[in-house]
Order: structure tokens, then C-alpha cells, then sequence
């Protein structure tokens, strides 16, 4: 695998990670919250290990709340969330996503539906406004995606992978 310097997000503490279409970023609201509202951080918070909450205009993905270093990487059919739960090096945390070709992904009964575009990668607690340069942005293409995980070790590194697989939007007449 080529030597890259990947960008990693992390919650810097409890709290899950969300992906949010760029164009509506202005409608996460973090932990602020209407009166006698759940905030969007507390719906992220409720959802455990994966999953989706409604927002105005779609929809957000939801990484569970432990505090792992994260990063997206791309590939023909969707990508791969990689969480990084022990590696000695950034160098060794990628190579061991290589072993996931061979991995047994469980699915995890998680779909997200986007309408494509930009995407951001960023702490729930935030309001999209906030996340700047705490963030990762990647594109998606408009469909559906199937969430399978796995935990993929390699030597003595050890990954948790969230595996976005696409499946187009089925076309309605």
C-alpha cells in the first residue's frame, strides 16, 4: 500500500460520529436543542453501534460513541469506515485493511439512503456549521447503501470497519 497521510476524526471523547450530506450541515443542531426537543447529539447518542437519524432533508449516519480514530476510504462500490482500535502505526492500520477482502462482514441491518454529494465526517455533540477542520469530507453517489461490519486484524493491529455497499435508488415510474 502507497505511504498517504489519511486524515483520522475523532470524537475527542464520548460520543458517536455522524456523516451528514454537506448541503445540509446547517440543519444539525449538535447538542443544542429546541425547547422540550431531543438534541441531534442525544438521537445520535440513542442509536448504539450504527444506524441512521432523520434530519431536515435526509438523513444521518450514526458511528457509534466509542472514541476511536477514524477515516474514510473509497472504493469502487461505496468505502470503507475504518475505526482504529489498536495499530502501531498508521501504516500498520491500513495494511491490515487489506485482510478485508477476506473478512467475514456481518450485516448490521443498517441502510443509509443519500441523494449524493459531498459528504462530512464529523463529532455529533458539534453543529454542522462547527465541524471545519475537525471534519473529513468524501463523496457518496446518489442510492442506497448497506452497512456491513467487521473487525479486521493483521498482525497487531486491529480494526473496527463499518463497509458502505451501494445499491442505486430504484427508479420509480
Amino acid at each position: 500500500m502507497a505511504e498517504t497521510q489519511q486524515v483520522w476524526i475523532s470524537e475527542q471523547g464520548p460520543g458517536p460520529l455522524v456523516v451528514v450530506r454537506r448541503v445540509l450541515l446547517d440543519f444539525w443542531r449538535g447538542v443544542n436543542a429546541s425547547s422540550g426537543e431531543r438534541s441531534d447529539y442525544g438521537r445520535a447518542c440513542a442509536v448504539g453501534e450504527i444506524g441512521c437519524v432523520d434530519m431536515k432533508g435526509g438523513s444521518a449516519l450514526v458511528l457509534g460513541d466509542d472514541p476511536l480514530m477514524t477515516t474514510w476510504l473509497p472504493r469502487p462500490q461505496g468505502g470503507m469506515f475504518v475505526r482504529w482500535v489498536a495499530a502501531e502505526s498508521e501504516a500498520a492500520a491500513l495494511a491490515a485493511t487489506d485482510t478485508g477482502a477476506d473478512a467475514t462482514w456481518s450485516p448490521t441491518g443498517c441502510t443509509f439512503t443519500t441523494a449524493g454529494g459531498p459528504h462530512v465526517l464529523f463529532r455529533a455533540s458539534v453543529t454542522g456549521p462547527e465541524a471545519g477542520s475537525d471534519a473529513l469530507t468524501f463523496d457518496l453517489r446518489e442510492g442506497d447503501y448497506d452497512v456491513l461490519s467487521a473487525v479486521l486484524e493483521q498482525d497487531d493491529a486491529t480494526l473496527l470497519v463499518y463497509r458502505l455497499v451501494w445499491r442505486p435508488k430504484s427508479r420509480q415510474r
